[in-house]
């Protein structure tokens, strides 16, 4: 795994930044950073333009990124993160709950492949519905990108999840996919034991069919 660095931008009357480059600079003394960027923002305001920021302290923590203070122990816990198989799905329920919706699509519209945790998120039972609503209006943001599509298959195997409020999701998602390849998946749902799975289902199909401009399934 790629040693941790982290980049910091801080500014001139910034109340909180000061405590956020203590608690840094304690990290890399203490050998749980390999490497710390700061920069003044009043001095370099390109490093603020080119990552959309507009408040400060602004950080850059290995894969995650966040906006305003953190005390020393809440980065060790995201350091720790970085090394959950689960983590960015867990980092994107930390920004969904805490109202960072938008900086979740710009994340996953950057890089992609971070996506797939929206899967982990949909999958997972405990997780709760600001997050669940947040990943629905993130995937309507995508849907023409094509850039759901990549999850297609992650949704398809939630329709076969053992709780139905899982199914139902993954099959309430799965047209903003615009894949066809779903249909087998959403139509074996038409027989399912749980009635709003079976009416969530039907509903998805006509989406899907209308959203992909494929021929109408027959249901």
């Amino acid at each position: 795994m790629p040693r941790p660095q982290a980049i910091l931008l801080m500014g001139p009357g910034c109340p909180h930044c000061s405590s956020m480059l203590k608690a840094l600079n304690e990290l890399l003394e203490q050998g749980e950073l390999a490497k710390l960027e700061i920069y003044n923002v009043h001095f370099f305001p390109e490093e603020a333009a080119s990552r959309g920021v507009r408040s400060v302290p602004w950080l850059s923590l290995g894969p995650f990124v966040f906006s305003g203070a953190m005390s020393l122990g809440e980065l060790r816990h995201w350091l720790a993160q970085r090394r959950d198989p689960k983590g960015m799905a867990l980092y994107f329920d930390h920004l969904f709950s805490s109202g960072q919706r938008q900086l979740v699509e710009t994340m996953v519209r950057n890089q992609p492949k971070h996506l797939a945790a929206f899967v982990d998120l949909l999958g997972d039972d405990k997780v709760g519905i600001n997050t669940r609503l947040g990943v629905g209006v993130v995937l309507e943001e995508l849907q023409d990108s094509g850039l759901a599509q990549t999850i297609t298959q992650g949704l398809c195997r939630l329709t076969e999840h053992r709780d139905p409020r899982i199914r139902g999701d993954a099959c309430h998602y799965l047209p903003l996919t615009k894949d066809r390849s779903a249909v087998p998946y959403l139509e074996a749902r038409l027989d399912d034991e749980n009635q709003d799975v079976r009416e969530i289902a039907r509903e998805a199909l006509d989406e899907l069919d209308e959203n992909s401009g494929g021929v109408p399934t027959v249901h």
